[in-house]
């Protein structure tokens, strides 16, 4: 691998392929189109998922060639084949740059399908073994001859990490917004934890493409929960909750975030057995978590004995956040395709 700077890998795009159907070869075509949180316009693969475009080194399928097998690019049904990167040997989470694209890195092999169209023919696939998967996070055009740079998974801090989670966040659209916020709250409202609660300490969505709150507020006061939303505090840093009992009582505060009125403050301090559901930029599968960086629900949810209940779009779900020692993390996370817990 050419590693022309610390934990930067640069290789080139050898081809790129496409099929309309898995577990067949694809075909070498002039260019590929990478959609955001979709994959390769008009690849079989593409979805909703964390397997979007698969990738090959070009090495890979010459040590095939070399066995003998009759194989190139787009027989082992990869999108994009490579030089100068051997991919087996990144971690997951490594961001990949291709023609102003920006892919991430989610898998390192898989298991072959049953019908897969080249282990049939030569009963042997190298995909599994050396092949790895990726996500879109941004949109570009891929054609052979592109560079290819590789950024190593652990070497971005929690700041380049929060500021890459946000742009994500921000790039979807209101529509996407709407849509999947409401499949993340039936989840919620499914939730045995959310169900058994009595009182619910609700964030209130407010900026930034947040999943949405103010829906499954206004059905948890319908239906006699009692619901606790945040005051701020700046000299503390600290959080103070306000039993709200209609949307109309907030109004922008601090950081631009809505909270209740000095007239419709009615504080009081939350008790064990109660749920929180918690605000952050990012996430792992671990329930890991990165906040806005100012700490305000690490201090309280350092002393908090409830369940603890974060709401993110998968486009926010990263493969690692570092956690450190004030960081805390949640029981589980609620995306719209997915709830994972610690």
């Amino acid at each position: 691998m050419d590693r022309t700077e610390n934990n930067v890998i640069r290789g080139k795009v050898h081809s790129v392929s496409v099929s309309e159907t898995k577990g067949t070869k694809k075909a070498p075509v002039e260019r590929i189109n990478l959609v955001v949180g979709h994959g390769i316009e008009g690849d079989a693969h593409a979805g909703p998922w964390h397997r979007q475009v698969s990738i090959l080194a070009l090495e890979s399928i010459n040590r095939m060639r070399a066995k003998g097998f009759d194989v190139g690019p787009g027989d082992f049904a990869e999108n994009i084949a490579t030089t100068g990167v051997n991919w087996p040997e990144l971690p997951v989470g490594s961001m990949i740059e291709i023609a102003g694209s920006l892919l991430e890195m989610t898998q390192i092999g898989k298991q072959c399908h049953a019908e897969c169209a080249i282990g049939k023919e030569i009963g042997d696939c190298v995909m599994p073994r050396e092949g790895v998967f990726a996500k879109v996070l941004r949109e570009g055009v891929v054609k052979a001859g592109d560079e290819v740079v590789v950024r190593l998974a652990g070497t971005e801090d929690k700041r380049a990490l929060r500021h890459r989670a946000l742009e994500a966040r921000r790039s979807l659209s209101r529509d996407e917004v709407v849509a999947k916020s409401r499949r993340i709250s039936r989840r919620l409202a499914h939730l045995a934890a959310y169900r058994n609660a009595r009182t619910v300490l609700f964030y209130v969505s407010s900026k930034d493409n947040e999943v949405d709150t103010t829906a499954p507020i206004e059905r948890a006061i319908r239906k006699g929960k009692t619901v606790l939303v945040p005051i701020s505090n700046l000299e503390t840093r600290g959080l103070s909750w306000s039993e709200l009992r209609s949307l109309d009582e907030l109004e922008r505060a601090t950081f631009g975030i809505l909270e209740p009125r000095a007239e419709c403050r009615r504080v009081r301090d939350p008790q064990q057995g109660d749920l929180v559901i918690v605000p952050g930029v990012a996430f792992d599968p671990s329930c890991g978590r990165i906040g806005y960086g100012g700490g305000f629900y690490d201090r309280f949810l350092s002393s908090f004995d409830g369940a603890k209940v974060a709401l993110a779009f998968e486009a926010q779900l990263l493969p690692h956040v570092p956690v450190g020692e004030h960081d805390i993390p949640v029981d589980m996370v609620i995306t719209e395709d997915a709830v994972y817990r610690r």
